[in-house]
């Protein structure tokens, strides 16, 4: 991503000289959301917001092994990519750990029911 323009020690998003849209990001950075990529729905946090593409640079978890809830863990190698505000289903909670290592991690049921509804959409 090229940036034109000067970090706002005020916020965390770029603040355009050459006059580009302005318009704050609709999920903030370091926010929590639901987001598809290849037909699946992944949680995610929100890293960066390019306002020029409106895209996100988005740290994907990866799906638990748990087959009785929904759970994700970080995985050993970072998956961020940049992904398109459309592919955004919802914001939601930070996933709360779940299980005896505290290393995987379940989002809030209602936030899997209302992702597993707009997914379906």
């Amino acid at each position: 991503m090229e940036v034109h323009g000067e970090l706002d020690s005020n916020s965390d998003t770029h603040s355009d000289i050459a006059g580009a849209d302005k318009r704050p990001p609709a999920y903030p950075v370091n926010s929590y959301v639901a987001a598809t990529y290849d037909g699946q729905w992944y949680t995610g946090k929100i890293i960066e917001y390019d306002p020029e593409d409106t895209e996100y640079n988005i740290s994907f978890m990866s799906p638990g092994n748990n087959k009785h809830c929904q759970t994700f863990r970080w995985p050993v190698k970072v998956d961020r990519i940049w992904a398109p505000a459309s592919s955004i289903l919802c914001p939601v909670s930070e996933p709360v750990p779940h299980g005896k290592t505290r290393k995987v991690f379940k989002p809030a049921q209602i936030d899997i029911d209302t992702i597993l509804q707009l997914h379906r959409e």
